[in-house]
């Protein structure tokens, strides 16, 4: 469907990924801190960094020349730099789970739609990814009435899930998200830089978080090296990150949530739009590449025609 050497969906278990950077990290010689947490940051004469962080109760210095905050959509970096963000928080609350592998999807995914749920099933290596959308006020409801009434649910959403949810014993075993949209004004200052979630963070509806943050880095790795290149760190010298990744990231944010907007909504109107996207969609290759296109991170624009599309 896809003009790209990759033409296929990749499902990769976040704990997987970790395992897989580490490595990576180790093999290049790179030291990672565990149980360490940044504290601040204070710039010295010298031009250099001193960052104070604590590490098993006890607090440490580093000296750097660039600080790099990766800590999520609560970035404690991006807050004691002062960056001014825009913080929104969704309607919509997502679990996320893993169950057994599921011989019917093992070379395909799943998704199922109804007005104000939304489950999608994807096939990961030896096991199933699950993802389940409610609205917020229905959480406790959901909880209250057990993980066995949720995994009847689930059995009857796709009867043929239902050999594979054994492993789902109590709530524990399912993960939840209420997600937030951030939007960061500046990624960068003088002698620091933010990526992924602390600076925009979106509704998980594209599944794309993990892969905007690995694009950020590959991009400031770029621009890092033309820093120590000329040892300048300042805010316009890490400029050029930020202006190259600004626009996709934005352009995920925003389709990201309306699909949200009309895929998982209770409200009839919209999820009568929903549908009727769906059905279009499916309905035409042509908007269909579009929609693969766009929802893999290949491009950051949709004509107002094919917008139109989607809908007529």
């Amino acid at each position: 469907m896809l003009d790209h050497p990759h033409n296929f969906l990749l499902t990769i278990i976040p704990s997987e990924l970790e395992i897989i950077l580490r490595e990576e990290l180790s093999r290049r010689g790179g030291v990672l801190h565990e149980s360490t947490s940044f504290l601040g940051v204070k710039h010295e004469p010298n031009g250099q960094l001193r960052v104070t962080a604590l590490r098993n109760g006890e607090a440490i210095e580093y000296s750097a020349r660039i600080l790099v905050g990766a800590d999520g959509e609560n970035s404690k970096v991006r807050k004691t730099l002062g960056v001014q963000t825009r913080v929104k928080e969704s309607p919509n609350q997502y679990l996320f789970m893993l169950i057994g592998p599921v011989d019917s999807i093992r070379q395909e995914a799943r998704q199922y739609f109804a007005r104000g749920k939304m489950v999608g099933l994807y096939p990961t290596l030896k096991s199933t990814y699950v993802f389940y959308y409610l609205p917020k006020r229905q959480l406790n409801d959901l909880r209250s009435r057990g993980v066995e009434s949720f995994r009847k649910e689930l059995g009857e959403i796709e009867p043929e899930v239902s050999d594979c949810l054994d492993n789902l014993h109590s709530w524990e075993d399912v993960s939840h998200a209420a997600p937030m949209r951030v939007d960061a004004e500046n990624w960068v200052v003088d002698g620091a830089a933010l990526m992924g979630d602390a600076v925009h963070a979106l509704d998980p509806a594209w599944a794309q978080g993990a892969n905007l943050s690995l694009q950020d880095a590959v991009a400031l790795a770029d621009t890092v090296e033309r820093c120590f290149e000329s040892d300048d760190f300042s805010a316009s010298a890490l400029r050029p990150y930020q202006l190259e990744r600004w626009k996709q990231t934005k352009f995920v944010q925003d389709q990201s949530e309306r699909t949200a907007q009309i895929t998982t909504t209770e409200n009839r109107f919209y999820y009568w739009l929903g549908k009727r996207l769906i059905r279009n969609t499916g309905a035409d290759p042509g908007l269909m590449k579009i929609a693969l296109s766009a929802s893999s991170g290949l491009t950051n624009h949709i004509s107002m025609r094919d917008r139109i599309r989607f809908f007529i």
